[in-house]
């Protein structure tokens, strides 16, 4: 590295070895990455807010279909009177 440091030397005027060109593109990459960062987690964030409203959409089917499976199989009493249910008299 020593034989070298001549050689470089000039290209960094800066003090502590930096570029101006270089200080410039690795800030420009750090924003760009930033920004690309933060469009990813807002695709995320949209992507499992559908995720848990399609999964809520399908629990409250589910739950609407055993309830109404529920009511549709309950039966009245005097429904079983008019199917003559045995052990169950007609009421006078």
């Amino acid at each position: 590295m020593e034989k070298a440091r001549p050689i470089i030397e000039p290209f960094f005027q800066m003090p502590g070895w930096k570029h101006k060109r270089v200080e410039y593109e690795i800030a420009r990459a750090d924003e760009i990455g930033a920004a690309n960062s933060q469009k990813a987690r807002e695709a995320a964030d949209r992507r499992w807010a559908k995720e848990r409203a399609d999964k809520l959409g399908e629990m409250r089917a589910s739950h609407a279909g055993t309830h109404q499976r529920g009511i549709d199989d309950q039966v009245r009493p005097d429904a079983l009177h008019a199917q003559g249910a045995p052990g169950l008299t007609a009421r006078a």
